[in-house]
């Protein structure tokens, strides 16, 4: 709920101040909280005995999370929020690809039809005259 309600609030600000202002405040605001929340947590391992490989884990999660606030935020910019937020429900969709072919998930009959519906609300929410199919 509070995503939705951010959504409609940051409409406002991005035009005001432009989009990196926007998302770089934003992202600097977040450093303190998690780093406090991260200080709450007992590392497993120390960072210093991280291999390469999750450093690299790391640095591609970071990297991919920020292009993704940057690109939704740029989308609020220029789009309705109820529609740049909707398409927000391609994450599992994707996740769900990803892992059937990544991870050869099995492909059951009602993942079949819980992607259909949400990618039949998605051409719903996208279409010019909402609520019929493009």
């Amino acid at each position: 709920m509070l995503w939705g309600v951010r959504a409609c609030f940051y409409r406002p600000y991005l035009q005001a101040h432009g989009v990196v202002a926007v998302s770089a405040i934003a992202m600097a605001a977040s450093l303190l909280p998690l780093g406090l929340l991260g200080l709450l947590e007992a590392p497993a391992q120390s960072p210093s005995d991280w291999s390469a490989d999750t450093l690299a884990l790391i640095a591609f999660i970071g990297l991919s999370s920020g292009l993704g606030f940057l690109l939704w935020l740029y989308a609020l910019a220029a789009l309705d929020a109820a529609v740049v937020t909707a398409f927000l429900a391609l994450s599992p969709v994707t996740a769900t690809i990803l892992s059937v072919l990544l991870l050869s998930a099995e492909i059951t009959p009602g993942l079949v039809v819980a992607l259909a519906l949400v990618t039949a609300g998605l051409l719903m929410i996208a279409s010019p005259k909402r609520g019929t199919f493009p």
